[in-house]
């Protein structure tokens, strides 16, 4: 298991991160599903990513249509560029994960991905959240790699209801 907070692998009987000391969550229980909220089809950063030049995730057409005009160089880069991507979609994903509720079903972890200090999404923010298929576009040089975002993942549960009209 990883930290929520940090992302520092914590051994399975912590209680507490060791890195930060952040409190283990407690186990959920009831059914569990993942669901993948689609990238909305006028999505601005519809289409290949990290096809810039060596280390550049958004490109400046890619970075202006997301709001960010006059991007300074650490702007470009992968866990910069997907926290931007992750912002500008926030909205709309509360809408779509409220639908889901409405159905029953309620988060079992936390509705940001997991950041550094500066709020930048971590590697286990990434590969938590984001759905990020690997392609191959052509390259002054021949192929090379690239990700296409399709989604965004969450791990929900059934909402254990209690009163009048509770699941049973």
């Amino acid at each position: 298991m990883f930290c929520a907070t940090c992302a520092a692998q914590m051994a399975d009987d912590a209680r507490f991160c060791a890195r930060c000391g952040t409190p283990k969550p407690e186990p959920k229980t009831g059914d569990t599903k993942e669901f993948t909220i689609p990238l909305p089809e006028d999505s601005p950063v519809s289409g290949p990513l990290g096809v810039g030049q060596k280390d550049m995730f958004l490109t400046r057409p890619q970075l202006a249509k997301i709001g960010i005009t006059r991007p300074q160089a650490a702007d470009f880069m992968y866990f910069k560029g997907l926290t931007y991507i992750w912002k500008h979609h926030a909205a709309e994903i509360t809408v779509r994960l409220s639908e889901i509720e409405a159905e029953g079903w309620e988060l079992d972890e936390e509705f940001e991905p997991a950041s550094d200090f500066y709020g930048v999404v971590t590697t286990q923010g990434i590969r938590d959240r984001f759905v990020l298929d690997e392609t191959k576009v052509t390259g002054m040089f021949g192929l090379k790699p690239a990700f296409i975002l399709t989604g965004f993942r969450f791990r929900m549960r059934r909402a254990i209801r209690t009163g009048e009209g509770a699941n049973k």
